[in-house]
């Protein structure tokens, strides 16, 4: 799950994160009512439209667990968030 270039934007760079641990961990704290391929796609969102143009990399997968939860608790109308 590398992400070297935004769709479209060919000439875009950015910041490589490791998907796949942060997948798994926004699962677990949803308590696993979302889809890994949404959770994924969200994570990819956040990444091309968010933090492209980061400079500081170092904290993009906790930025990017906190930001990706928050979304997808808004989308399912709050229903993971009761499950905490």
């Amino acid at each position: 799950m590398r992400n070297d270039f935004a769709p479209g934007l060919s000439s875009t760079r950015l910041p490589f994160v490791d998907l796949a641990p942060l997948v798994e961990t926004v699962q677990r704290q949803l308590h696993g009512r979302v889809s890994a391929e949404r959770v994924e796609s969200e994570l990819q969102h956040l990444l091309t439209v968010e933090f492209a143009q980061a400079r500081v990399t170092a904290y993009l997968p906790i930025f990017l667990t906190r930001y990706a939860c928050e979304a997808l608790r808004r989308e399912g109308g709050g229903a993971a968030r009761q499950m905490e």
